[in-house]
Parts: structure tokens; C-alpha cells; sequence
């Protein structure tokens, strides 16, 4: 258990670090006048490879490897995509503000990419 707890507050920090890429580039791209899923599709793409190293390196402490990036890569860009509707549907429905829409979504995209991100990571490197 307290290597769990130990995973997850690391996973928190990394992903305060992967949420800094983000929502600046979403910021960005609603600047530009992008709509806010793809703003979103955008700004998390970038944020996924900072992310698989902070994950690799910091939160799991596991030596990156090709099979993994791909697994990953994949993983988040179903995540993605999933969570870029959901922020599109959110603002579309309930008319929040383009950033309000984001943050609506993270409780729910945290515990899930923590959930995918240790098994994708530690399925080969039990410890």
C-alpha cells in the first residue's frame, strides 16, 4: 500500500508538470481561436510525450523502452481523444467557458491515465 501511495504522489507531481504543457498550449490554441476539443486534442498530444518520461523516470523509475512508448503513446491517445469529446460535449451542453470545460474533466482523466499509466509501466517490472 505504501508503495501505491508513494506511485500516486509522485504520478500527482508529474502530472502537475504534464498539466503546466497543457493547459498552456490549450491556452494557446483558444487563443487562436481553436475550438476547445481541439485545443484540447492539441495541447494533450504534446503533454503525453513530457509525460511517458516524468512517468518513466520519475514517477516509476523504469528504464523507457520502445514497447512501452508505444503502449503509452497509444493509451493516451485514446485518452485523449475520449476526454477531448467529453470537454467539446461538457462546453457544448452546459455552456462553460472553454478552459472551465477542461477542468471539469480532470478528477475523472486523473484516476484513469494513473490506473492505465502504472499498469502500462509496471506490467513487466514487478517490484
Amino acid at each position: 500500500m505504501a508503495r501505491l501511495a508513494h506511485h500516486l504522489v509522485r504520478f500527482f507531481v508529474g502530472t502537475l508538470l504534464g498539466l503546466t504543457v497543457d493547459f498552456g498550449l490549450y491556452s494557446v490554441g483558444i487563443a487562436l481561436e481553436l475550438e476547445p476539443g481541439w485545443a484540447n486534442l492539441v495541447s494533450s498530444t504534446v503533454a503525453i510525450v513530457v509525460m511517458y518520461f516524468v512517468n518513466t523516470r520519475y514517477t516509476f523509475r523504469v528504464r523507457p523502452s520502445l514497447l512501452s512508448f508505444v503502449v503509452f503513446v497509444a493509451w493516451y491517445a485514446a485518452s485523449v481523444t475520449g476526454f477531448s469529446v467529453l470537454v467539446q460535449f461538457i462546453h457544448d451542453t452546459w455552456h462553460l467557458e472553454p478552459l472551465w470545460s477542461k477542468v471539469a474533466i480532470l478528477p475523472l482523466s486523473f484516476v484513469t491515465n494513473f490506473v492505465a499509466t502504472r499498469f502500462i509501466l509496471l506490467r513487466r517490472h514487478p517490484r
